[in-house]
């Protein structure tokens, strides 16, 4: 019934609506109520384009993260075959390595009677064993007299004959050489006197000769394997004796250690050192022990050694000039402190010091700073305190420097002097030695140039300071030195090597004497070598000394040669 009567109002209400349509005129326009309807089309509904109000949101303001994974793996064997192609056969031939010269002879001829020789003779490549052999020869006879000295020749001649053998293994090293030594001088320092030594015009000098023979050592480790503290041991030996009767015998051994100290390494030095001269009018026997302990560290770019360097030295002397013997029993303390910190690599570095040592100081050594001695000279026990600070660096890819300041405090430092008593009788042609307590300041600055085409340039110079009790002189010691080097070497062919130097003024003798008369002028030095190389096997070289011909004293009385020139050839086998 509800469905029936549904119906009947719905089929009511369309045929109302369609019989009010039809009864309206096409296209015309009628009131409906207060409603004015227009029919026109159909209507169709569109979507407009979005426009984006904002950047919003921006790439930058999105937030990854991992996603985290787990991965299991469960190991399995896989069979597989491989099959390879064989690499095709290869001529091997034999590439003959060029032979280096391994020996050389030289021999060199120069005015004033100068021959000089040298042969080298050394083994062929090897990688465990190695040797050579050395024989120099230089002498020279006259060009120093100058017409000052009444003596008619400066004879000087060096003869040398070096030996060395290297063996190394796998864990350690041994390093054996002698040296045998002649050098025959002349005591040519007496100045003409008219009145007092015609008699010995054109006479030859009195000569003196030093013969040493020595032998060392050297027996080291080459590798750190476990705790062996023991690193090598060293010992050298030499006896020498000169012309009128004195003779020398020292030796020395020197032990290295490595002891762990938590993250440090301590370098432990255990040693001694024994001296015995004798001559006519003296005698010097003395001993050291020497104990040196030292740490190095690198920290915060500082690198740093920290130790100690110990020397108990015992020593009894006998001179005709003493009343009794001279026994003294005296421990040396140096410090050895070092530090270097790079503040610009390779443009700044600073570093400083504070080191020192003890040298016995036998015949040998105070004989090598001047021949010219007086035979029979008391030698004595030399200690050094040197305190130093300085800059190095590079200016530039080619510019490097260096300044240097160092205090120098020695304790029986020898100086060599003329006694003016017995000088100015015009017969004593020696030097004497008088041992000082003294202190030495010396800046230096030094400047080097490097050209990749092979040219090597450096200026230095220094300025020294002496002090001694009392103002006593400082003998024969400059107040300033300084020089320019330069070599260059032109595709291998040309060599060429030049030095200058300027020495300041020094004093020559006494106190008490005439200082005037004891100054010694500063000179100038130049000296020059030059090398032609044929091929690798054959060169010739000149060497000129003394280029200005300066006239001045190497020792007070003892005038340099003038020019000299030595032209010689070097053969190469």
């Amino acid at each position: 019934m509800r469905i029936a009567a549904r119906l009947s109002v719905i089929a009511t209400v369309v045929l109302s609506s369609t019989a009010f349509a039809q009864g309206q005129p096409t296209g015309g326009e009628e009131s409906v109520g207060n409603v004015e309807v227009k029919v026109f089309e159909r209507y169709e509904a569109t979507v407009r384009s979005a426009n984006k109000l904002s950047q919003q949101p921006n790439y930058e303001d999105t937030t990854t993260k991992k996603i985290e994974v787990d991965y299991d793996f469960s190991p399995r064997i896989v069979q597989t075959k491989v099959e390879l192609d064989p690499i095709p056969a290869a001529q091997i031939t034999t590439t003959k390595i060029e032979r280096l010269p391994e020996n050389m002879v030289k021999l060199g001829m120069g005015n004033y009677t100068t021959p000089e020789f040298s042969l080298i003779l050394a083994n062929s490549r090897s990688v465990s064993t190695s040797w050579s052999l050395a024989l120099d020869h230089f002498s020279t006879a006259t060009g120093a007299l100058r017409d000052r000295s009444v003596f008619n020749d400066n004879y000087t001649m060096n003869n040398q004959l070096r030996a060395g053998i290297v063996n190394v293994n796998t864990r350690w090293r041994l390093k054996a050489d002698i040296d045998l030594n002649l050098r025959d001088i002349s005591y040519y320092g007496i100045e003409k006197m008219a009145g007092l030594n015609e008699t010995l015009t054109d006479s030859d000098p009195s000569r003196q000769r030093y013969y040493k023979y020595g032998a060392s050592a050297r027996y080291e480790r080459t590798t750190n394997r476990g705790n062996d503290p023991f690193r090598g041991i060293g010992a050298r030996y030499y006896f020498l004796h000169d012309r009128y009767g004195a003779s020398e015998n020292f030796v020395s051994a020197m032990s290295d250690w490595t002891i762990p100290a938590g993250d440090l390494d301590l370098y432990l030095g255990v040693g001694a050192d024994y001296l015995n001269y004798a001559a006519d009018s003296t005698s010097t026997s003395a001993y050291a022990i020497r104990f040196k302990p030292h740490v190095r560290k690198e920290t915060n770019g500082i690198y740093f050694t920290v130790g100690l360097n110990l020397a108990f030295v015992g020593s009894n002397m006998t001179s005709v000039e003493f009343t009794q013997d001279q026994a003294v029993n005296k421990l040396y303390f140096f410090p050895d402190l070092k530090a270097e910190l790079p503040l610009v690599r390779d443009v700044l570095n600073i570093f400083g010091g504070w080191v020192g040592d003890v040298d016995l100081n036998g015949l040998d050594v105070i004989s090598t700073l001047n021949p010219y001695i007086a035979p029979g000279t008391l030698v004595q026990p030399t200690g050094v305190n040197k305190v130093y600070l300085g800059f190095s660096g590079r200016i530039s890819r080619r510019f490097g420097y260096n300044i240097q300041a160092d205090y120098n405090i020695y304790s029986n430092r020898a100086l060599f002097y003329r006694d003016s008593a017995t000088y100015f009788t015009g017969f004593d042609p020696y030097l004497n030695v008088e041992y000082a307590d003294m202190s030495v300041f010396s800046p230096r600055v030094e400047l080097t140039y490097h050209h990749p085409s092979g040219i090597e340039v450096s200026a230095d110079a220094s300025v020294f300071a002496y002090g001694r009790e009392e103002e006593k002189i400082a003998y024969h010691l400059p107040d300033f030195k300084g020089g320019i080097h330069a070599a260059y070497t032109w595709k291998e062919k040309i060599v060429l090597k030049t030095d200058f130097t300027i020495t300041g003024p020094r004093i020559g003798f006494g106190d008490n004497e005439d200082l005037e008369a004891a100054q010694m002028p500063t000179f100038y030095d130049w000296r020059l070598y030059t090398e032609y190389r044929y091929n690798k096997f054959l060169s010739a070289y000149l060497s000129v000394n003394n280029i200005l011909n300066q006239d001045y004293d190497l020792w007070y009385g003892y005038p340099a040669q003038g020019t000299r020139f030595i032209l010689g050839l070097a053969l190469r086998f």
